[in-house]
């Protein structure tokens, strides 16, 4: 369980809007760092806390939290990971691949899913 509740006023529109500039980058650093599958990943900020939420292998969400902690505006990441394993993550992407397109390329699980495409829903 990961408890983050914060008690405060309603974020004003520039907050809003600084929030939902860092998502952007933040996203933007996943794609540039071609070892993160941004896709598996969902990212939502407020008032400079980014979070971070998926199902990811450890080493792809410390990645994901380095890489988040670097971009400019950000005061502090939080993990909130569903973690598997390597192998689990090889079969999963196998069978993603498989039932998708015969196995012609390997893709990341979730990867098309809409829940999982990085857009901030408030």
């Amino acid at each position: 369980i990961i408890n983050e509740l914060s008690i405060g006023l309603p974020a004003s529109l520039s907050s809003r809007s600084n929030d939902s500039l860092i998502t952007a980058k933040v996203t933007a650093s996943f794609l540039e760092a071609r070892d993160i599958y941004a896709n598996a990943l969902k990212t939502v900020t407020e008032q400079g806390t980014v979070y971070l939420m998926g199902r990811v292998t450890k080493r792809e969400g410390d990645r994901a939290a380095t890489v988040a902690r670097s971009v400019s505006g950000v005061k502090r990441v939080v993990k909130v990971f569903e973690y598997i394993s390597e192998e689990e993550l090889a079969g999963l992407t196998m069978q993603s691949a498989s039932d998708s397109d015969g196995g012609a390329t390997a893709r990341r699980p979730g990867q098309n899913n809409p829940y999982r495409d990085n857009q901030e829903y408030r």
